[in-house]
């Protein structure tokens, strides 16, 4: 015969219950966060040609400062980039005195506005939908103004 004790049986781990249950929670935590992180990689994004657009500016009004006249920038790259790309500066770029370090998300150009004025413009596919966003600067207002579509 057994004796009168019984063993308790002592369970090691998780029920599947629990660990649905915890996995529900962490999908609902990360339905929330997404979203919240495309928005802020979108501005960590923007911030390229944000710098990239006040330098131009300022390297225009020295210029305007200098020669009474600003400097035309043809666009670069040359098309718009769909990844990080290297900035080559052209004569124009090297005149001015604007070369970012290293890789661009953006495309850089200077328009001429009349004798002293001048529109710089960054322009990204950031979010690879083929809609095309913009920045610009006019050199009047020296206003940051932005179209961006689905960004």
């Amino acid at each position: 015969m057994r004796s009168g004790r019984m063993r308790s049986r002592t369970r090691s781990g998780f029920t599947l219950l629990e660990l649905l249950l915890v996995l529900s929670i962490m999908g609902i935590v990360v339905s929330m966060t997404v979203p919240n992180y495309l928005v802020y990689r979108q501005r960590a994004l923007a911030t390229e040609a944000t710098i990239a657009l006040e330098t131009m500016a300022h390297l225009e009004l020295v210029s305007i400062l200098e020669t009474g006249a600003s400097i035309a920038c043809e666009p670069a790259p040359t098309a718009i980039p769909a990844d990080r790309t290297p900035f080559a500066a052209t004569e124009t770029w090297q005149r001015l005195g604007f070369a970012p370090q290293g890789m661009v998300r953006y495309q850089y150009e200077i328009e001429k506005t009349g004798q002293a004025g001048f529109v710089a413009r960054a322009r990204a596919d950031l979010d690879h939908d083929g809609l095309v966003g913009e920045y610009w600067l006019d050199g009047r207002d020296l206003e940051l103004r932005s179209s961006n579509p689905g960004e």
